[in-house]
This record gives C-alpha cells, sequence and structure tokens, in this order.
C-alpha cells in the first residue's frame, strides 16, 4: 500500500511516453492496479441501508420461470433458468456508471495482448458526448451518452467510437417480474446511434468505427444489456431525405435492425463471463474493421 502511495506521488516516469500511450499499455507498465475498484464499484448494490427498501425484480429470459438461484453471490453458477432479484438499496445512476466503467475496464485493460510500440487499443471514455447531426430545415438530431468504449485509429489519427454506453438509475417498466426496455428508452438509444451515423467525419472524435454497425452498452444498476445496431446506407439516406413540408413523406427505405442480450448480472459468475466474452469479441470485429 506504501508503495503505491508513494509510486502516484512520484508520477509518471515520462509525461512524453504517457501522452502516446493507451490505456492499457498504461495499466500493464505500471502494473499497480486491483480488482478491488470493481468490487469497491459493486458495494452500492450489495450493501444493507435504513432506508425503505427500493426493490427491482428481473429475470434473465422471457422463458423465465422466476425462480430465484440458490444464491446471488459472486461465486453462484450461471443458469439458464430464470430468477428474480431483489435490490435493497437507492439505485444510483453515478453508481451504475461506475459499476459499468470499472468492470469493462478491467476487460479491456487485461483483455487485450499489449505491444508497448504498437497495436490497436480499445479503452473505455469516461467524457460523455453530444452528437448532433443537421437533417436539413429545422430539422435535427441530438442524443447525449453516458460514455463508451472507443478506438484510436493510427493510421487516421483520429478516435473511432466502438461501443455507447447508456446508464439508468432504476429500471424503467417492469411487467410480470420482468424488467422491459420501454419504447423512450429505446427510441434514446436508437437517436444516440443515428446521430452517431449521420455524424460529420470532420469532427475526429465522434465517428464509429463502421458505418452501419453500431452497439449500445445498457446499464442498470448491477445488470448490463448489450444492443446491436444495423443501420443500412438506404435507410439512412431516407431518414436524412425526408421532406419536412411535405405531409405524404414519412415512409423510410429499409429497417433499422436491433438485437439485444438478456440482462447480465456482474453479481452472477456466469453472467461475468459472458459479459466478458461480448467485450473480447468486441475488440475482435473492431480490429477486423480497422484492417478492411
Amino acid at each position: 500500500m506504501k508503495k503505491c502511495i508513494h509510486e502516484l506521488l512520484k508520477g509518471p516516469a515520462s509525461i512524453d511516453q504517457l501522452k502516446n500511450s493507451s490505456e492499457p499499455q498504461i495499466m500493464h507498465r505500471y502494473q499497480l492496479d486491483s480488482l478491488g475498484y470493481v468490487w469497491a464499484a459493486l458495494l452500492p448494490f450489495v450493501r444493507k441501508y435504513n432506508e425503505p427498501m427500493l426493490a427491482a425484480y428481473l429475470r434473465s429470459s422471457p422463458d423465465a420461470t422466476g425462480q430465484r438461484p440458490t444464491t446471488s453471490y459472486s461465486d453462484s453458477s450461471f443458469s439458464s433458468a430464470g430468477w428474480q432479484e431483489n435490490i435493497e438499496m437507492p439505485l444510483l445512476e453515478d453508481a451504475t456508471i461506475r459499476l459499468a466503467s470499472c468492470f469493462v475496464r478491467c476487460v479491456l485493460n487485461y483483455g487485450q495482448p499489449v505491444k508497448f510500440d504498437h497495436g490497436v487499443f480499445l479503452e473505455f471514455r469516461d467524457e460523455r458526448f453530444t452528437y448532433s447531426c443537421d437533417l436539413g430545415g429545422s430539422r435535427a438530431v441530438h442524443a447525449v451518452d453516458d460514455g463508451g468504449i472507443q478506438v484510436f485509429d493510427k493510421e487516421k489519427g483520429v478516435f473511432r467510437q466502438v461501443t455507447l454506453l447508456e446508464g439508468k438509475r432504476t429500471f424503467q417498466k417492469i411487467v410480470s417480474g420482468e424488467a422491459l426496455i420501454t419504447d423512450r428508452l429505446l427510441a434514446q438509444m436508437v437517436g444516440e446511434v443515428l446521430a452517431l451515423a449521420m455524424q460529420d467525419e470532420s469532427d475526429a472524435r465522434k465517428v464509429g468505427v463502421s458505418r452501419t454497425e453500431f452497439f449500445a452498452l445498457h446499464a442498470t444498476a448491477h445488470y448490463l444489456k448489450f444492443f446491436h445496431f444495423h443501420v443500412s446506407s438506404a435507410y439512412k439516406g431516407s431518414y436524412g431525405g425526408i421532406d419536412e413540408n411535405d405531409p405524404s413523406d414519412t415512409l423510410l427505405k429499409d429497417v433499422l435492425a436491433v438485437k439485444s442480450t438478456h440482462w447480465l448480472d456482474i453479481k452472477q459468475s456466469g453472467h461475468r463471463k459472458i459479459i466478458a466474452d461480448h467485450l473480447l469479441a468486441l475488440i475482435s470485429w473492431t480490429r477486423q474493421k480497422l484492417a478492411e
């Protein structure tokens, strides 16, 4: 512990080296990180509070039986059977974002092979981005995310956005014990994706890895859900070309396709593995896209 404080006060070996490094490279170079940061971020969702209970019930799949697992501790095994989880704490959006960022960071920082001189590295982005796209006339798309995953494209000298993060303090809609994504929340994420898809490439930090494939990670309390959006060129072109002065011009070409995982619980060992697998798959997908 004293060594960690000593090294913190000592500072980085070289500012020039620091500014030319990615977060995974920095983490491997100094190696004073701890999983304690991840589990500390989980603390608000497992600690007992002397306040009125705030309950949210969730099932892991649509065909769930509603049976609770034998344990919800970190070593509990994953089952495809459904279950309901009772959360006994105030659900805070900042705590949700912190937990998601700590978990994602750990996978990104230690799940990528590090070469200190070169390589493509995905990093977690704390900064919230505002996306704006002028559609002509008085129409525009505006959206704000809660952070995300990005990669630096060294060939073009720009950042590429891999995944957008959207966090909520509690579930917006629960039906028969199952947490659902509301139309409003889905519309919010679609707006963020469309704004990113139609973003002017002159803004070097707000460009996607692909022009048609986009990903979002939704976090609520200690649950995560991955979304994959396919925005075809035909859909994007017709969306931006709708004539606001022509009431009959409301048809869009093609469709915007959306797929998602079930809710994944960071408190469950099996779910943590699934989350990590999805993040590792995003790393492979991003590297493949940048190599094309």
